[in-house]
């Protein structure tokens, strides 16, 4: 009888067992269950706007020269909510976008937006043109996102003199690249960065920038690579209370005198930089 009880005992044991085992295994499941990326592909810069999201590639097939104009209809429509001037841009629950509302037109924030691509289709043969109206306006900004890549875009304002927009504005977001895009200043700053880590710009030109090619500001692991940074009017970097900050095979200029701000160039690793033909002496 006591053998039985014995028995009987163990056997409740494994059962018990088996049941934990089974619960922490379908969590361990759930927390490695890989993110599922859907690839869409657009013709027109509506179809563009409306597919910006979470766990996606979008795959542009035409140049998007009407951003602004699209934009524009979609807050008349009540599909995209419209931010005041001064109104901070807060995490969304979903990403989204919005629309802040300048002197001169609005511009665009992708926001709480996780794994993101946008490519061009065409990218063997150059970069998508993306073009917004407002001289004032980011022609994309990007809040509170993670892990989004930009990759074969041609990004300027429109209006080519005397723009104080910046072309692309990182706020509060994580693992950001763009990767062979062409970023026409033409106004204020080519990338600028704000309360952000892990970004990468390679083999990217930033060009004709008013102020600066890229201004950092509260920043960890930030990295240029290959890249041509060109046509500055005050400094290439403007740097602020940042670390980990790295310039590898890129071309200036000019090889003095790169930096401004709190931080100086003994504060950047440099390596293998060069002056492009033509450079100033």
């Amino acid at each position: 009888m006591k053998n039985t009880f014995l028995t009987m005992c163990a056997v409740a044991l494994m059962i018990i067992s088996a049941a934990c085992g089974n619960g922490n295994s379908n969590g361990n499941a759930e927390e490695n269950k890989a993110v599922e990326i859907k690839t869409i592909n657009v013709k027109t810069t509506r179809e563009f706007l409306e597919a910006i999201g979470s766990n996606r590639t979008i795959v542009i097939e035409q140049n998007m020269t009407d951003l602004t104009a699209e934009l524009t209809k979609m807050v008349k429509e009540g599909k995209v909510k419209e931010k005041g001037i001064v109104e901070p841009i807060q995490p969304e629950e979903n990403g989204c976008i919005s629309a802040t509302a300048m002197e001169e037109g609005y511009s665009l924030n992708i926001v709480s937006v996780e794994n993101l691509t946008i490519d061009w289709a065409d990218n063997a043969n150059g970069v998508c043109s993306i073009q917004v109206d407002p001289s004032d306006a980011n022609v994309m900004g990007f809040y509170h996102c993670k892990n989004v890549t930009l990759k074969h875009l041609g990004m300027e304002h429109k209006k080519q003199d005397g723009c104080t927009g910046d072309v692309v504005y990182i706020f509060g977001s994580n693992n950001i690249s763009l990767i062979s895009c062409s970023l026409n200043g033409c106004g204020v700053i080519g990338v600028d960065a704000v309360k952000s880590k892990d970004i990468n710009v390679t083999k990217t030109g930033i060009f004709d920038c008013s102020a600066y090619g890229a201004r950092i500001k509260d920043c960890e692991n930030v990295a240029f690579s290959e890249c041509s940074i060109t046509d500055i009017g005050v400094k290439e970097f403007d740097l602020y209370d940042s670390k980990n900050i790295s310039v590898s095979k890129c071309e200036f200029e000019k090889l003095d005198s790169l930096v401004s701000g709190n931080m100086n160039a003994a504060d950047i690793a440099f390596k293998d930089c060069k002056q492009f033909n033509g450079g100033a002496e």
